[in-house]
């Protein structure tokens, strides 16, 4: 958009008025018009919006007065007539400029027109070189004032002779720190008389105050203390009451603090990442939300990681946490070490309670105390005592373990449990050891339980017991099984006070025989309830061999049978008799064995 300006003159030309309306007021306005083209030179038509402002000069300058915003203009073949200062009245003190410039801008257009229009002559006829009567006046030779002269912005300091205004001509608080000029004056800066001269100079009050360096402020002497909320300060900043910090936080020396909104206190320490915190000395916060409490030389790398205090540690897991301790490391995700030294949870999940150089290796392990204790298989459990392994997946070591590793307690196999001792070793799956001592379940014995003392088991599905004694029952009342077994043909007899031991038939009160080919049957008959053992063994195919039992008279039809089919290399057969029942051994063929009667109170 392009503009030509046609002619500009001010309404007020003379702005002499005559003596019956000598307090009449003047049109502060300016008649413009202008021509506007396209960017090719061609006249426009139409309503347009546009903003007039005054200038003092015909490039930058100062903005010395604008249009109401964007006014309406009819543009006709490209030519528009405007009243400018209609919508807003034109201010006197533009009559003091030597030159003025209007600046054109259309509705719409990122920039004025270039170039700015001159204003010159007309506007200046709000001064009147004569008047019967003047509004305004810049001079006159001889004037009598009848009211009070009014005159903003028409006097300049060339028409003010030198020291004419006193300081009994100003009145009081009429001068703002606006109509004091700069002086030299720097930021901050204040005026003082040094020397009997006014400088500008620091604002320092006495000996013992503020100093401000421009974009430091600080005490003048070292020995002022700072109070807010008490006039007695008993540190270099006390402060009696709340505190409100938005941003990061730095309290203490010689730290490093570039995460967004952390906060840094102690010595030495850092924090490096976002809301981390840390404390104490020579402690890193290097995750994200990570915390470092205290202690020293502690480090926190992973996200919301946690180091509660103690020396050289490191929680580098995310959400890892160590509440202590010292030389300790928790590297797996959510990992946890309570305290003691040099433990390691190294793996997710994992837990090392406390103690000495235990190490939680494997998904979910747990060791939550003792000395060299590991917990190797995954949710692997070792609860204490020194040198135990839980290597098998869910195995389990109680405690016990040895100062010896070689002595060490250890659950080999998925499943696994010792309970404690030393030297205890379980290698087959879902089998236990109770404790003892150098006891074995081998890896061919699942399923299986041992109690026992330096004893190997290596059936699978086995309850095996082998201790000296075995006792079922208490001490009084109960009774305690051979601690070895009896010779061929013996049973198990009782003394009566708790005490089983291995004896003969006869001294048992049982009855005893040998039989060979049986081609001769023998009757008993039971004189109280009993049992009857047999044990056969085949010598040819075609034998036969059966215990039979009747009560009464020899009756084949109240006969109960207990037949040794064919087909047997050795069999036993054990039943019970009552009292007064009958009973015989029959039997043909080639069979060979023996017959064990057991009959409490004998037999006849």
């Amino acid at each position: 958009m392009r503009l030509t300006a046609l002619l500009t003159t001010f309404v007020a030309v003379t702005l002499i008025l005559a003596a019956a309306s000598a307090m009449g007021g003047v049109p502060q306005m300016i008649s413009y018009q202008g021509r506007l083209t396209d960017d090719q030179g061609g006249p426009v038509s139409g309503m347009y919006s546009i903003k007039f402002r005054v200038y003092d000069s015909s490039a930058g300058g100062s903005e010395l007065w604008s249009s109401d915003g964007y006014v309406g203009a009819p543009v006709e073949n490209g030519l528009f007539h405007h009243y400018i200062g209609e919508s807003r009245p034109l201010p006197d003190s533009l009559s003091k400029y030597d030159s003025l410039w209007l600046g054109i801008q259309i509705y719409n257009e990122p920039e004025e027109i270039d170039p700015r229009t001159r204003l010159v002559s007309a506007p200046y006829a709000l001064m009147a070189g004569n008047a019967n009567h003047a509004v305004n006046s810049d001079t006159a030779a001889v004037a009598t004032i009848s009211q009070d002269l009014t005159c903003t912005g028409c006097i300049s300091s060339s028409h003010i002779a030198a020291d004419a205004i006193t300081s009994d001509l100003i009145d009081d608080g009429t001068i703002s720190f606006s109509d004091i000029n700069q002086n030299g004056a720097g930021e901050g800066e204040v005026m003082k008389l040094i020397g009997g001269n006014w400088i500008a100079a620091a604002d320092e009050i006495g000996s013992d105050a503020w100093i401000d360096d421009g974009t430091i402020v600080r005490l003048l002497s070292d020995t002022d203390s700072v109070g807010i909320g008490t006039s007695t300060p008993t540190e270099k900043l006390d402060v009696d009451g709340n505190i409100i910090i938005t941003g990061k936080a730095t309290i203490g020396s010689s730290h490093t603090n570039t995460g967004l909104y952390a906060f840094v206190a102690g010595e030495g320490n850092e924090a490096s990442d976002e809301h981390a915190t840390v404390s104490g000395r020579q402690n890193t916060a290097s995750g994200r939300r990570s915390v470092v409490s205290g202690g020293g030389f502690n480090t926190a790398s992973g996200w919301e990681s946690v180091v509660g205090g103690g020396g050289v540690n490191s929680a580098s897991g995310d959400s890892s946490v160590i509440g202590g301790g010292q030389f300790n490391v928790a590297s797996g995700m959510s990992s946890t070490i309570g305290g003691g030294r040099l433990n390691s949870a190294s793996n997710d999940w994992t837990v090392v309670g406390g103690g000495l150089a235990n190490s939680a290796s494997q998904l979910a392990s747990t060791v939550s105390g003792g000395y060299d204790n590991a917990a190797s298989g995954a949710s692997a459990t070792v609860s204490g005592g020194r040198y135990n392994k839980a290597r098998g997946a869910y195995s389990t070591v109680a405690g016990g373990g040895s100062p010896n590793v070689a002595d060490s307690n250890s659950a080999r196999g998925d499943y696994s449990a010792v309970g404690g001792g030393t030297r205890n070793l379980v290698d087959g799956d879902y089998s236990s050891i109770l404790g003892g001592y150098a006891n074995t379940i081998s890896s061919t014995a699942d399923y299986s339980y041992l109690f026992g003392i330096a004893s190997n088991l290596t059936e699978d599905s086995t309850f095996m017991v082998d201790m000296p004694h075995i006792r079922f029952g208490d001490e009084s009342n109960g009774y305690e099984l051979p601690a070895s077994d009896g010779e061929s043909g013996q049973v198990m007899s009782t003394d009566g006070s708790g005490q089983l031991s291995w004896a003969d038939v006869s001294a048992s009160g049982a009855s005893f025989g040998e039989l060979q080919y049986l081609s001769i049957e023998k009757e008993y008959q039971a004189a109280t309830d009993g049992f009857v053992l047999a044990n056969v063994w085949r010598i040819d195919g075609s034998a036969t061999l059966g215990v039979q039992g009747y009560v009464g008279p020899s009756s084949p039809s109240s006969r109960r049978a207990y037949a040794l089919g064919d087909n047997l290399v050795a069999e036993s057969i054990f039943f019970p008799v009552k009292q007064d029942e009958h009973w015989r051994v029959y039997g043909t063929g080639g069979y060979q064995g023996s017959l064990v009667i057991w009959l409490p109170m004998g037999s006849r």
